[in-house]
Protein backbone atom coordinates (compact mmCIF):
# COMPACT_ATOMS: atom_id res chain seq x y z
CA UNK A 1 0.00 0.00 0.00
CA UNK A 2 1.12 3.55 -0.62
CA UNK A 3 1.55 5.44 2.66
CA UNK A 4 2.55 8.98 3.46
CA UNK A 5 6.02 9.62 4.86
CA UNK A 6 4.54 12.41 7.00
CA UNK A 7 2.92 11.61 10.34
CA UNK A 8 0.60 14.60 9.85
CA UNK A 9 -0.78 13.16 6.59
CA UNK A 10 -1.39 9.62 7.84
CA UNK A 11 -5.06 10.40 8.60
CA UNK A 12 -5.58 10.54 4.81
CA UNK A 13 -4.28 6.95 4.52
CA UNK A 14 -6.43 4.86 6.93
CA UNK A 15 -5.05 1.52 5.72
CA UNK A 16 -1.57 2.62 6.78
CA UNK A 17 -2.71 2.79 10.39
CA UNK A 18 -3.94 -0.81 10.42
CA UNK A 19 -2.79 -2.91 13.33
CA UNK A 20 -0.06 -5.30 12.25
CA UNK A 21 -0.31 -8.69 13.87
CA UNK A 22 2.39 -10.86 15.39
CA UNK A 23 4.42 -12.68 12.75
CA UNK A 24 3.47 -10.16 10.02
CA UNK A 25 6.25 -9.13 7.66
CA UNK A 26 6.40 -5.54 6.43
CA UNK A 27 8.59 -4.37 3.54
CA UNK A 28 8.88 -0.59 3.25
CA UNK A 29 10.29 1.41 0.33
CA UNK A 30 11.75 4.56 1.85
CA UNK A 31 12.97 7.78 0.20
CA UNK A 32 16.30 9.31 1.29
CA UNK A 33 14.40 11.77 3.49
CA UNK A 34 13.42 8.85 5.76
CA UNK A 35 16.95 7.44 6.13
CA UNK A 36 19.01 8.46 9.14
CA UNK A 37 22.07 10.18 7.58
CA UNK A 38 24.55 8.94 10.20
CA UNK A 39 23.23 5.38 10.15
CA UNK A 40 25.80 2.59 10.18
CA UNK A 41 24.20 1.13 7.05
CA UNK A 42 24.77 4.40 5.13
CA UNK A 43 25.85 2.68 1.90
CA UNK A 44 23.34 -0.18 2.11
CA UNK A 45 20.36 -0.56 -0.20
CA UNK A 46 18.22 -1.70 2.72
CA UNK A 47 18.11 -2.62 6.37
CA UNK A 48 16.44 -5.37 8.38
CA UNK A 49 16.72 -5.22 12.18
CA UNK A 50 16.77 -8.42 14.19
CA UNK A 51 13.25 -9.81 14.47
CA UNK A 52 12.18 -11.72 17.56
CA UNK A 53 9.15 -13.28 15.77
CA UNK A 54 6.86 -12.08 18.55
CA UNK A 55 5.80 -8.84 16.90
CA UNK A 56 5.76 -7.40 13.42
CA UNK A 57 9.03 -7.85 11.50
CA UNK A 58 9.94 -4.91 9.29
CA UNK A 59 12.49 -4.48 6.54
CA UNK A 60 13.27 -1.31 4.63
CA UNK A 61 14.58 -0.70 1.11
CA UNK A 62 16.19 2.68 0.46
CA UNK A 63 14.60 3.40 -2.90
CA UNK A 64 16.79 6.40 -3.84
CA UNK A 65 19.94 4.35 -3.26
CA UNK A 66 18.61 1.56 -5.48
CA UNK A 67 17.91 4.13 -8.21
CA UNK A 68 21.45 5.54 -7.88
CA UNK A 69 23.07 2.11 -8.11
CA UNK A 70 20.89 1.11 -11.06
CA UNK A 71 22.00 4.18 -13.05
CA UNK A 72 25.54 2.85 -13.38
CA UNK A 73 24.89 -0.86 -13.09
CA UNK A 74 24.44 -3.78 -15.43
CA UNK A 75 20.86 -4.37 -14.23
CA UNK A 76 17.63 -2.44 -14.69
CA UNK A 77 15.99 -0.59 -11.81
CA UNK A 78 13.24 -3.22 -11.60
CA UNK A 79 15.75 -6.08 -11.45
CA UNK A 80 17.94 -4.38 -8.86
CA UNK A 81 14.92 -3.41 -6.73
CA UNK A 82 13.69 -7.00 -6.84
CA UNK A 83 17.11 -8.30 -5.81
CA UNK A 84 17.36 -5.80 -2.95
CA UNK A 85 13.90 -6.85 -1.78
CA UNK A 86 14.82 -10.54 -2.01
CA UNK A 87 17.99 -9.86 0.01
CA UNK A 88 16.13 -8.06 2.80
CA UNK A 89 13.31 -10.63 2.85
CA UNK A 90 16.09 -13.20 3.22
CA UNK A 91 17.12 -11.40 6.41
CA UNK A 92 13.53 -11.55 7.68
CA UNK A 93 13.53 -15.30 7.17
CA UNK A 94 17.17 -16.15 7.98
CA UNK A 95 18.13 -13.49 10.53
CA UNK A 96 20.10 -10.25 10.50
CA UNK A 97 23.53 -11.93 10.34
CA UNK A 98 22.84 -14.21 7.40
CA UNK A 99 25.19 -12.84 4.74
CA UNK A 100 26.99 -15.20 2.40
CA UNK A 101 30.18 -14.83 0.36
CA UNK A 102 28.30 -14.96 -2.96
CA UNK A 103 24.81 -14.69 -4.38
CA UNK A 104 21.80 -12.68 -3.34
CA UNK A 105 22.73 -12.73 0.37
CA UNK A 106 26.25 -11.30 0.04
CA UNK A 107 26.82 -8.18 2.14
CA UNK A 108 28.21 -5.82 -0.50
CA UNK A 109 27.07 -5.29 -4.06
CA UNK A 110 28.59 -3.23 -6.82
CA UNK A 111 27.53 -2.47 -10.36
CA UNK A 112 30.51 -4.35 -11.76
CA UNK A 113 29.75 -7.95 -12.65
CA UNK A 114 33.51 -8.74 -12.68
CA UNK A 115 33.61 -7.83 -8.98
CA UNK A 116 30.73 -10.04 -7.89
CA UNK A 117 28.41 -7.25 -9.06
CA UNK A 118 24.66 -7.29 -9.10
CA UNK A 119 24.38 -9.62 -12.04
CA UNK A 120 23.66 -13.15 -10.82
CA UNK A 121 24.01 -16.26 -12.95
Amino acid sequence: MDCSTSEAELDHYPDCRSAWKANDFVLRLLPNSMVEPRARWQEALGFTPECDAVGTCTTSIFHDRVISMAEGANATLAVLLGRAMAHEIGHLLLGANSHSRTGIMRASWSGESSNGGISFP
